[in-house]
């Protein structure tokens, strides 16, 4: 048995993995997995798990998740007694050696007294076997209160004094090309973590690259300033005198790399794949320099979008370079289809093809442009001696270099147009493919093309490669319903394929019967190892500024398919103006799609992606206020409607709820039919909503007030389905006049559509 906490929670037997259970289940076993033999009190559990408001029958939930687990080990291993319950509390145990944390402390402290030693292999081999015991974040997807909330960031520190350690080793022995993509991915993620830097900055010099060293030391000094107002350390500016000097000084051999040597550093987050050459270039006589990322060998559909895009290149190649700016929301395909429009294009720009990564999805990683014109230049085969250290003149040789090849070049994951402007070419000599999640505009690019996601028939397409067209033939309309769950998306299409190709067992069916029973969510069922449809969403919506990522998440509570600013304030909180800036923002950044000069929506899985987010960080209140508030703008606004069609006897009848916004059903202006044809089939779900979510109050009256409308215009079947639902939400709250009423009412769209029997019963209930 192992017991994994290091890159999510699970329980590794021989031949399988135990089921631990709902995430809160899970928190409670993580809290006896990193403190095992010790006691952990029902007050310690009650506490992670609802940290600001415990239920009342909180106790008695954890009770139940400790008893579940107890049985799953004991099942595993009948009479061992691995979970032990104790007056206060319970005690796992098991020995600490069986649990990934614990042994990678136990390596990296025998890895350090190593070093101390002077032992350099054994010192290698036991940090590097600590390092690798990470297979992500520490308790990854888990709902984390204060305790392990304090581990995991513990933790963190100690795997990243862990990896700096292992690359001092690395570099005592001379094994740059070991600790260069390790710490490339450190300083990446911790920009502002000197001691990563000032090792990579060691490890670049070693290997003789000082033009890239001292972007290194630009890049932190840059950011120390701008985020602390600070200055790199001493010992940073003391290597970066060194390596200056040691650039300088007269006489002092370049060091020339090898041809065709692969760079470490190829898979890198940080700057992105590097392979070293000489000067490629057919002019040259020297083998074309390939840096694209292997072509998925299932590319299906999007002859719409390559045809454009080759036609456009065509009509423009020979006055300017290409350039190609592709936006989408996370997993439509973009990098995918770059790469497929860059092989397309290799025949008539065959002297190389050159790819990089600027991770735009945050702000910690990004790639600089400095940064960026290192790795393509060396992937030119520019030497890195020759190199320039100043910018601009590094954007100048980019630039020549780029003259004098034909050159198919992709930018993956732009984050802005200042971003890539200085990587463009001069010359008409290139075509560029850029990818972003958001959308990008500048006056000397061509606009972006947003591309959507897959047709339904290009969706069960892409399904059928992965699980074989065999079983897709044999389920038809399973595979529709598979792909339309997935919502034509193609990271979630591919991702569903994936564990339906590893379950030979199942049937397309059953895959389609899981992701639509809502337990586990539909989210649950994307994903493969590292990749998850969740990490894809996540990347877009981690950078946001707070006030987005809080619109974002309350855009799932929205009953309705579209909404409008207006709404969106009521539901937030905001000013219509801030709620307009932040749909628009959400908007660039793919996250939410804009219908028309109005209206908004969200995609299926984006949708399922917001609600979870809203269910995991906004409290019970919170939700519950900006409800409330929704109801009230939506009720009050249909009121001054129906007060024109029912002049007098609406508001006899209906009696208004306290608003605290009036100024947003003033923006509204003219209050007419038309707005509630416009409104029709999101007012029909906010009194199907507010019914289920316990706003009785709020659903029999906004029912009433466009009953009129309805009964106009013959719309009989949503006067019984919003009827029906006002009756219940009524009859909840023990309203005797409302439940008059709304029995009332419905009679009315029964007597039209020919149901007098029904009509009979609610008017006989009504009376």
């Amino acid at each position: 048995m192992e017991i994994r906490v290091l890159g999510g929670l699970s329980v590794q037997l021989p031949a399988r993995t135990l089921q631990l259970g709902t995430p809160k289940q899970q928190v409670v076993f993580a809290m006896l997995a990193v403190q095992p033999g010790q006691l952990v009190t029902m007050e310690d559990l009650v506490d992670e798990l609802w940290p600001d408001c415990p239920p009342r029958s909180a106790v008695a939930n954890v009770r139940t998740y400790a008893a579940n687990l107890r049985r799953g080990f004991e099942a595993l291993q009948p009479g061992r007694g691995a979970i032990v319950r104790q007056p206060n509390g319970y005690r796992l145990v098991l020995r600490p050696d069986l649990i990934d944390v614990f042994l990678f402390e136990m390596e990296r402290r025998a890895g350090r007294d190593a070093l101390a030693a002077g032992d350099l292999d054994q010192a290698g081999k036991l940090l590097g076997r600590a390092v690798a015991r990470w297979r992500g974040p520490m308790l990854a997807g888990l709902p984390l209160g204060p305790v392990l909330a304090a581990r995991t960031v513990a933790a963190e520190e100690e795997r990243l004094l862990a990896t700096e350690l292992l690359a001092d080793v690395q570099l005592r022995s001379g094994r740059d090309d070991l600790a260069i993509p390790q710490l490339r991915e450190v300083a990446a993620r911790h920009p502002l973590r000197e001691p990563a830097h000032l090792l990579l900055m060691r490890a670049l010099h070693q290997r003789g690259d000082n033009a890239e060293a001292l972007a290194t030391y630009h890049e932190i000094r840059t950011r120390l300033f701008a985020e602390l107002g600070v200055g790199p350390g001493h010992h940073l500016q003391e290597l970066r005198r060194s390596i200056v000097a040691a650039v300088s000084r007269p006489g002092l051999p370049r060091p020339v790399a090898s041809q065709g040597k692969t760079d470490p550093a190829r898979s890198t987050a940080g700057t992105a794949g590097v392979t070293v050459g000489t000067a490629s270039g057919r002019t040259g006589g020297v083998s074309p320099a390939d840096h694209l990322p292997r072509a998925v060998t299932d590319f299906v559909g999007r002859e719409d979008v390559v045809s454009r895009l080759l036609a456009e290149t065509r009509r423009v190649e020979a006055r300017v370079p290409a350039v190609h700016i592709i936006d989408g929301m996370a997993g439509s395909g973009k990098t995918t289809l770059a790469v497929h429009l860059a092989r397309r294009l290799s025949d008539r720009y065959p002297d190389a093809a050159l790819f990089i990564d600027l991770c735009g999805h945050g702000e910690t990683n990004r790639v600089e442009p400095a940064s960026a014109l290192v790795t393509l230049l060396r992937q030119l085969g520019v030497p890195a001696a020759q190199v320039p250290v100043e910018v601009d003149d590094r954007v100048d040789l980019w630039r020549r270099e780029l003259a004098r090849r034909r050159s198919v070049i992709v930018l993956d994951n732009a984050a802005s147009s200042e971003q890539i402007m200085p990587l463009l070419p001069a010359e008409p000599t290139a075509v560029v493919l850029v990818t972003s999640r958001r959308r990008l505009s500048h006056p000397d690019v061509a606009p972006s093309q947003t591309l959507p996601v897959m047709s339904s028939q290009e969706s069960v397409e892409l399904l059928s490669l992965s699980v074989g067209p065999d079983r897709v033939e044999a389920e038809p309309q399973a595979a529709v319903e598979v792909v339309r769950r997935c919502g034509h998306l193609p990271l979630a299409i591919r991702l569903a394929g994936a564990r339906l190709a590893h379950r030979r067992g199942w049937r397309l069916a059953d895959l389609a019967e899981q992701m639509t029973g809502g337990d586990p969510p539909l989210l649950h069922h994307l994903g493969q190892e590292e990749s998850t449809v969740v990490g894809a969403f996540a990347a877009s919506y981690e950078p946001l500024p707070w006030v987005t990522k809080r619109v974002f998440r309350f855009l799932g509570l929205y009953p309705g398919d579209r909404f409008s600013p207006l709404p969106v304030a009521a539901l937030t909180g905001l000013t219509v103006a801030e709620a307009h800036a932040a749909l628009d923002e959400l908007v660039d950044r793919n996250l939410v799609e804009d219908l028309d000069s109005t209206r908004y929506g969200l995609h299926d899985l984006m949708r399922e992606y917001s609600v979870d987010l809203c269910s995991r960080i906004d409290s019970p209140s919170d939700r519950r206020r900006g409800l409330s508030q929704l109801f009230g703008f939506t009720l009050e606004a249909a009121l001054r409607v129906a007060e024109t069609l029912e002049p007098g006897v609406i508001s006899s009848q209906v009696t208004q709820l306290p608003f605290e916004r009036p100024e947003l059903v003033e923006a509204i202006g003219e209050p007419t039919a038309d707005w509630l044809e416009k409104e029709r089939a999101d007012l029909v779900r906010m009194v199907l909503s507010a019914s289920e979510s316990s706003f009785g109050e709020y659903s029999w009256r906004l029912a009433r007030a466009i009953w009129r409308f309805c009964y106009i215009r013959g719309y009989f079947e949503d006067i019984i389905l919003t009827h029906l639902h006002a009756l219940s939400a009524a009859e909840a709250t023990g309203d005797v006049d409302a439940m008059a009423l709304t029995n009332n009412y419905l009679a009315s769209a029964y007597v039209r559509t020919g149901n007098n029997r029904g009509a009979l019963d609610h008017l006989t209930r009504a009376v």
